[in-house]
């Protein structure tokens, strides 16, 4: 009798999307033209922390379980850099845990079935789903925070943060988007609620604009290997399609006693990060 598989089962070790680097380590081994037709996203840390991991003889399966568990183990160390340091703020390392515990609670959470419900936390175990980006955001944020707390170190901190942004906007070109656009407005915002801080927030926006700028730049001698059409990923005309899929699924999710519990997770677990 065959049993079911959950749908995060699918995605981790049956979804064609999520063992792309599955198969570019495959075709390594054994000396293949590597001839690959990409997405925007190239997905290199994730192909690179794959390729690492291979080299440990374990099977497919085992070495795909323990790439989510240092995708994790990732987060949790980008989320204890937002925390801020012991001297600066009163128990760093309890909030990084909440919040870290919270996104668990979220994944362990997470049903249905096929790729498109609201099963945003549990797709950080995948090696395709943006886990490079979503960690490189809240390192950038990270960094950000603790040049703020420290502005005597922002310019050290401002290259780690352009190097951040250089090497995810080369592996998806998102990274603007989703973290360079809104912090230049974070910064602008700053700049003029604190002018001590001003000095602080040009440097650190001209590390991201410099950083995402490089990326970008450096995409153009892979570009033989990018074929989406940008149209695949912008739609503007079905936003009205859009939200009212998203309203649907925001109506349904706490429907079942886990959709509700994974709803209500970050609510009751805001206190503790507080």
């Amino acid at each position: 009798m065959a049993h079911a598989v959950t749908t995060q089962a699918w995605l981790m070790f049956e979804d064609s999307d999520s063992l792309v680097v599955v198969l570019v380590q495959r075709s390594l081994s054994v000396g293949q033209p590597q001839d690959w037709a990409m997405s925007p996203v190239l997905f290199l840390p994730e192909i690179g922390l794959y390729l690492g991991l291979s080299l440990l003889g374990m099977t497919t399966r085992e070495t795909l379980v323990l790439n989510a568990l240092l995708n994790f183990i990732g987060l949790y160390a980008a989320i204890r850099l937002v925390a801020g340091a012991r001297r600066n703020h009163r128990a760093p390392v309890i909030g990084a845990l909440a919040a870290f515990a919270s996104f668990c609670v979220l994944a362990l959470l997470d049903g249905g079935r096929g790729r498109s419900g609201f099963q945003l936390a549990s797709l950080l175990t995948t090696t395709t789903y943006y886990s490079a980006t979503v960690i490189g955001g809240v390192v950038a944020i990270g960094l950000v925070r603790r040049s703020f707390d420290r502005p005597e170190r922002a310019r050290p901190l401002a290259w780690l943060l352009g190097t951040v942004a250089t090497v995810s906007t080369l592996t998806n070109p998102l990274f603007a988007g989703w973290v360079t656009a809104p912090a230049l407005v974070a910064f602008g915002i700053v700049a003029v609620r604190k002018l001590a801080l001003a000095r602080t927030t040009v440097v650190l926006a001209f590390a991201m604009l410099a950083g995402t700028g490089l990326g970008y730049a450096a995409r153009t001698p892979l570009a033989r290997f990018i074929v989406a059409d940008p149209e695949n990923y912008l739609r503007p005309h079905q936003w009205s399609a859009s939200l009212d899929y998203y309203a649907s699924q925001a109506g349904t999710t706490p429907h079942s006693p886990t959709g509700a519990l994974s709803s209500g997770s970050p609510l009751w677990s805001s206190p503790c990060q507080l």
